[in-house]
């Protein structure tokens, strides 16, 4: 082999070795200048060949390494024992280290137990589904490390996620084309996680359950309503629900969450008067009648009611006293728009019209519309910046 062609054949193999897993990192990996890029045909192409590219790399690299070897001197050698350990070792950080399915695995064995048996914090934040009259919670300090926890209700199977970088939780049916899914997290876009089901390897954004690439291109897994609350107020309402529990073998790593952000809504740093939203101000969104708004949570923590209209829709976003557990309805009863506050104790909710008193499950528990149910509305807090990325053309609420 000429000394020419051994040199490009060396640094063609270094570039198949090291550029697939570069291109990986750079756009599916929480880097700023890659997150606005959406090269999704090149980052999938990245991933699904990188291996066999690195492999035709290295069989490239084999040749001219053993021949400067044997016929230079100590410092070439050197150079390239360097140069080498570098690309095996940036190759087996991106692949090994920096795999996001390495990173957060699902629960190994997943534990629900009733609130006699449970060992999570009732200041929790939770992500809580009803089906069936059954009612399960997972706690967000868990999520946020797992990313995705599988379960069922009467053998109905969903999909728990959860975005650590952008604070969105998400249920869905993991059922695409009658073909039931199993997922993974391989990266993330617009700082959201992106999933990968295991069956086609077809990449789905987190946020809005919506395929992305791959053979179930254009599709959209069907979504669950859930709710978000504290374990304490979740427990008030559905006492006899599961509560999902630490996975033993997950537990170093709920820890190493927590030392980076413990998902509090309390912790939320308090706004100034300022009117400018910033990218990290968590809201509540909700979309309705082909409308999405957001909500700022501190304007939120401030008012604890807010009275709006959606399209053609009347709604109330409240928040219960914990300033934790929040909850999105729509006010019309029997023809009738209902406005809400809170008594004059600050501790219930009521009608404005008529003072009835009403619980957090949105009914009617005392006063003229006793037993009436005010009709849910899926409601999500998270950052604003992940928010405004997936529904482009958002009302503010100010």
């Amino acid at each position: 082999m000429k000394t020419a062609t051994s040199k490009w054949a060396f640094w063609l193999g270094a570039a198949l070795l090291v550029l697939p897993s570069f291109i990986c990192i750079f756009l599916l990996m929480p880097i700023p200048a890659g997150q606005g890029l959406e090269w999704f045909e090149l980052a999938y192409f990245c991933h699904n060949w990188k291996y066999l590219l690195a492999l035709i790399g290295l069989l490239l690299m084999i040749m001219p390494a053993i021949k400067i070897f044997k016929n230079f001197r100590w410092l070439k050698r050197i150079g390239l024992a360097i140069l080498c350990l570098f690309c095996f070792g940036f190759f087996y950080a991106a692949n090994v280290l920096m795999n996001p399915k390495n990173m957060f695995k699902q629960p190994e064995k997943l534990l629900l137990k009733k609130q006699d048996e449970n060992k999570v914090s009732l200041s929790t934040s939770v992500i809580g589904i009803v089906k069936n009259e059954i009612a399960k919670a997972y706690p967000i300090s868990f999520l946020a490390y797992h990313h995705i926890v599988m379960d069922s209700i009467a053998n109905q199977s969903f999909l728990v996620t959860y975005c650590s970088l952008c604070r969105s939780g998400r249920v869905f049916e993991p059922i695409a084309n009658e073909r039931k899914l199993s997922f993974t997290t391989i990266g993330v876009s617009k700082f959201n996680a992106i999933l990968e089901d295991d069956q086609t390897g077809t990449w789905w954004h987190q946020e809005t359950g919506e395929s992305i690439i791959g053979a179930f291109e254009k599709q959209q897994l069907n979504e669950l309503f859930s709710e978000q609350a504290s374990l304490r107020s979740w427990l008030q309402r559905y006492p006899e629900s599961f509560i999902m529990q630490p996975d033993s073998a997950s537990e170093q790593f709920y820890t190493w969450v927590a030392e980076i952000d413990n998902f509090d809504p309390l912790s939320m740093p308090k706004m100034s008067s300022r009117v400018e939203w910033n990218e990290n101000d968590w809201v509540v969104g909700i979309e309705l009648d082909g409308i999405a708004k957001a909500y700022r949570w501190n304007d939120l923590l401030a008012k604890r009611v807010i009275n709006d209209v959606i399209g053609n829709l009347q709604v109330v976003v409240a928040l219960e006293n914990d300033l934790i557990s929040f909850h999105v309805w729509q006010t019309e009863i029997g023809g009738k728009i209902l406005d809400f506050t809170f008594d004059s104790t600050g501790t219930k909710l009521v009608d404005v019209q008529s003072q009835s008193v009403w619980n957090w499950n949105g009914q009617c528990n005392e006063g003229q519309y006793i037993g009436k149910q005010l009709k849910p509305v899926q409601a999500y807090q998270e950052f604003w910046h992940s928010w405004k990325s997936f529904h482009s053309h958002t009302v503010q609420y100010n």
